[in-house]
């Protein structure tokens, strides 16, 4: 399987700077097969309704789930807007993993590929149409973006805030507390040029003097502008963006985390652990 589309520079490391074992892997490996079928309290969610049209994308949606295999975490369900989304999305895993469960750990790519094989085939995959979306703490909105774009690239979809919130409110998804936005720049108004591994709020904060930039407005802000006016919903939903640029791997980078960066490919010294980059309003409240 090679993942060169979602990992242009990757070596598995430990905290040694060291290969991964296969005794180590296959340690994780057994943790996460045996692991407890409590249902999990996050969904990945795709709401595009005209499938995949590169594989890419369906890669980067695995991608979402090796950090928690790693991290012997409970798995995400997938969730897609209809059985279009759901099955290409089965297909086209299913041909980048391996035929069958691996067992032995060779190399760094076997056990990227292993961990790969395991985001799918021991997570939940199904549609809106069988889930029930109290059921969950939080959610986690995919697709594509950039700064400053109050679109979602969704396969061949490119649609709206209104559409989004539209498909959101559809499919429950509002009855979710806990929604974030995991597309490229989806808190920012302008690309970022550094973190400095600190949030990149200190960027807007400058910027915000100039009146080009108060006129900008990031996805997240759009969103939020849009659900403030529903007047459907009650208060207390939870929004959230990143700043930068979704990386899962970086040349020294592990997927033991998700990551956020300002180039791409990932340059190390500009990538950053996502969850420092995150970006939260309460509708009716920013939380600073």
């Amino acid at each position: 399987m090679n993942l060169d589309g979602v990992r242009p520079y990757c070596r598995i490391v430990n905290k040694k700077n060291e290969s991964i074992s296969d005794i180590a892997f296959a340690h994780i490996i057994k943790k996460v097969k045996n692991s407890s079928c409590t249902h999990p309290k996050a969904a990945l969610v795709f709401l595009g309704e005209k499938g995949f049209c590169d594989s890419n994308d369906v890669l980067s949606i695995m991608g979402q789930q090796i950090p928690r295999v790693f991290k012997n975490k409970m798995l995400y369900d997938y969730v897609f807007k209809n059985e279009k989304s759901k099955n290409d999305f089965l297909k086209m895993a299913e041909s980048w993993l391996p035929q069958s469960e691996p067992i032995v750990i060779n190399n760094d790519d076997d056990a990227l590929n292993a961990a790969a094989y395991f985001s799918v085939k021991k997570a939940k995959i199904k549609t809106v149409n069988d889930t029930d979306f109290k059921e969950y703490n939080k959610v986690y909105i995919l697709g594509h973006g950039s700064p400053g774009s109050h679109q979602l690239g969704l396969g061949s979809e490119l649609i709206d805030v209104q559409t989004i919130i539209s498909r959101m409110k559809d499919c429950g998804i509002l009855n979710v507390k806990d929604i974030r936005f995991t597309s490229c720049g989806s808190a920012d108004k302008v690309a970022p040029k550094n973190f400095n591994n600190t949030p990149a709020e200190g960027l807007s904060c400058i910027l915000n003097s100039l009146p080009f930039f108060k006129e900008k407005e990031s996805l997240l802000e759009q969103i939020k502008k849009h659900l403030e006016n529903d007047e459907s919903l009650s208060d207390g939903l939870k929004i959230s963006g990143y700043h930068g640029y979704g990386v899962h791997y970086g040349q020294e980078l592990f997927p033991y985390s998700h990551y956020r960066s300002t180039s791409i490919p990932a340059d190390p010294e500009h990538t950053v652990k996502r969850s420092s980059q995150k970006k939260t309003f309460i509708i009716n409240k920013e939380l600073d």
